[in-house]
């Protein structure tokens, strides 16, 4: 390759976490899968995160709403 792709997380998630079936996802990827996560693999969620949505895996980060949905997308290695 040319130029390697950088990324800054293992997983990006990104939606608007507020309308109700995104927000029954979230929900459910948070308390299913998050659990199974090594304690190094790193999400990153992006969009309007309710208040009270929270995880205790060290690895998860809210970053709220970012200015350029692309750019943070391509910085995973997954979406």
């Amino acid at each position: 390759q040319k130029n390697p792709r950088r990324t800054n997380c293992d997983a990006a998630l990104i939606g608007t976490w507020t309308w109700q079936p995104n927000r029954i996802g979230l929900d459910w990827f948070l308390k299913k899968v998050v659990p199974h996560l090594r304690p190094d693999f790193r999400v990153r969620i992006a969009g309007g995160v309710p208040s009270g949505v929270t995880s205790a895996h060290p690895g998860v980060e809210f970053v709220g709403r970012v200015p350029d949905a692309q750019t943070f997308v391509r910085s995973a290695a997954v979406i």
